[in-house]
């Protein structure tokens, strides 16, 4: 960490990270934001807010758990049948649409808020997880490419403290090695 003057207080700023290594998260975090912003987009396009206000979302998901008995079908077989009881509330359906086209299209915001990316990014991925227990179909890379948006900077800073605090305050081999001389 870097120590800077702002005015007459002391701050602390994280030093900065070289693009070499941050345009490929970023390309990935691209690719999500215009996946997810198509998908919306396309909802609203050609069914305009009928695809949130039509009873769309309780026909999918019946037919999801009717079709899951047909083995062609076998990627369509949801673990649970909640679907089929989530549908008989028309309300529900609307909200779980509604919901989903907000995300969706509201997904972009993730690249340049981090208050946004807070909501947005957990928001989608267990909207993809309620796809899977509710219709079926799995969205597994989607959910491994989500490892993109943790800050492993801050997830090593909280964690190797308290791993050093378990080791009874002992240098590990890697600590020793960042203090030797180098040639």
């Amino acid at each position: 960490m870097k120590k800077a003057r702002g005015g007459s207080n002391l701050s602390v700023r994280r030093p900065r990270v070289s693009g070499e290594y941050t345009w490929p998260v970023r390309a990935v975090w691209l690719m999500f934001a215009l996946i997810f912003f198509g998908a919306g987009v396309s909802k609203l396009r050609h069914s305009g807010l009928e695809w949130i206000f039509s009873d769309n979302m309780a026909r999918m998901l019946i037919s999801a758990n009717i079709l899951s008995a047909d083995p062609p079908a076998a990627n369509f077989d949801p673990p649970v049948p909640w679907g089929l009881y989530i549908a008989q509330y028309s309300w529900l359906t609307q909200l779980l649409a509604a919901a989903t086209v907000v995300l969706e299209t509201s997904y972009p915001l993730a690249l340049f808020s981090r208050r946004a990316r807070w909501v947005i990014v957990p928001g989608v991925f267990f909207m993809q997880v309620g796809i899977r227990v509710l219709m079926g179909p799995s969205f597994y890379p989607f959910l491994i490419c989500n490892l993109f948006w943790v800050p492993w900077d801050r997830v090593n800073q909280a964690i190797v403290p308290g791993l050093r605090n378990l080791s009874g305050g002992k240098e590990s081999v890697a600590d020793k090695r960042r203090h030797l001389p180098v040639e």
